[in-house]
This record gives structure tokens, C-alpha cells and sequence, in this order.
């Protein structure tokens, strides 16, 4: 959903349901997210703080080390930053930890088909 109101009338966040499908090569950190991050700099209330969390593996671990590039050189807040190991089944203690830092949008690098990802 790209905004609008909910039912109750409340007004819905383009960022509630925003999602990207990514693909990295080995061995450099992509840029493909430069977008993503220039998209979160246009919205208003104004986006200033940013958690990034990975699954432990590869793939995952340099999307992250583009979205952190990505975040700085626009000018975010790095909040918070943890990877969890690709066996994770239980990401309680990951998002409590995400929601104690209170960002303004949560970024997270996972592979589709890893158990817990």
C-alpha cells in the first residue's frame, strides 16, 4: 500500500509495507540500494534513523554493509546493527533490541530459504 487512510481513518505509512528483492554479487558491497535509501530521505515526517539487522551468511552480510554505505552517505543515524545466525527461529530478543533503539525505519538483509530467514 503507497499510503492513503485505513479504515479507522488513520493515515497509513508508504514505508508499513515496503519490501525490495535483492541480488549481491560476491565479494563487493552492492550500491543497488542507493534508491532505497533516497526513497526513505523523501518521506515526510522526515526518516532520520535507521536499525540494520542480517541473517549471518554471505548474501545478507554485504546487503548490509551496502545499506550502512548507503545509510551514511545520505545522512542517517545508524541505530542499530546486530546479524543473527541463519538458524534463528526466534527473532524476539532481535526486534526488542530493534525496538529499543526506536528507529525510524528497520532495514533487514535475509535470504529466502534459510530456516529462521
Amino acid at each position: 500500500m503507497a499510503g492513503g487512510r485505513r479504515a479507522s481513518g488513520q493515515p497509513v505509512h508508504p514505508w508499513n509495507h515496503v519490501s525490495f528483492n535483492v541480488s549481491g554479487r560476491s565479494g563487493r558491497r552492492p550500491r543497488h540500494l542507493t534508491r532505497l535509501f533516497e526513497i526513505a530521505k523523501e518521506q515526510q515526517p522526515r526518516l532520520q534513523t535507521v536499525a540494520i539487522v542480517d541473517a549471518d551468511i554471505d548474501f545478507a552480510k554485504k546487503a548490509a554493509d551496502g545499506a550502512c554505505d548507503n545509510a551514511i552517505a545520505l545522512g542517517f543515524w545508524i541505530v542499530h546493527e546486530r546479524s543473527y545466525p541463519p538458524a534463528t527461529i526466534d527473532f524476539t530478543p532481535i526486534m526488542r533490541a530493534v525496538q529499543a533503539a526506536n528507529p525510524d525505519f528497520v532495514y533487514i538483509a535475509s535470504w529466502p530459504g534459510k530456516r529462521g530467514a
